[in-house]
C-alpha cells in the first residue's frame, strides 16, 4: 500500500510536534509544498482500453444475455438478490 504525500506529511507533522528525533521542521515545510498530480481521469474510457476501459457493445450484450438465460432456467433468484 502506498501512502499519499498528504498522509505522509500528516505523520511527519505529528512526529515533529511530539519532538521525536529524525524529523525536522524544515523537512515538514518542504513536504507541505509538494503537489503530486492525480491519475489521469477518463483516459481508459476515451481510449477504449480493452483492459481498463468500458465494456464493448458485444460484451454488454453477452452479459445481459447470460443474466436473462440464468433467470429463465431458475439459476438466478431475484428475491434472494433483492434481500441482500
Amino acid at each position: 500500500m502506498l501512502i499519499g504525500s498528504s498522509a505522509l506529511a500528516c505523520i511527519h507533522r505529528t512526529w515533529v510536534s511530539l519532538g521525536y528525533p529524525g524529523a525536522s521542521a524544515d523537512t515538514l515545510k518542504m513536504m507541505e509544498g509538494w503537489r503530486i498530480k492525480g491519475n489521469e481521469k477518463g483516459y481508459a474510457v476515451q481510449s477504449m482500453c480493452p483492459e481498463n476501459g468500458p465494456l464493448t457493445d458485444i460484451e454488454m450484450e453477452a452479459i445481459v444475455s447470460g443474466v436473462l438465460d440464468c433467470y429463465a432456467i431458475g439459476k438466478l433468484d431475484l428475491d434472494k438478490l433483492a434481500s441482500r
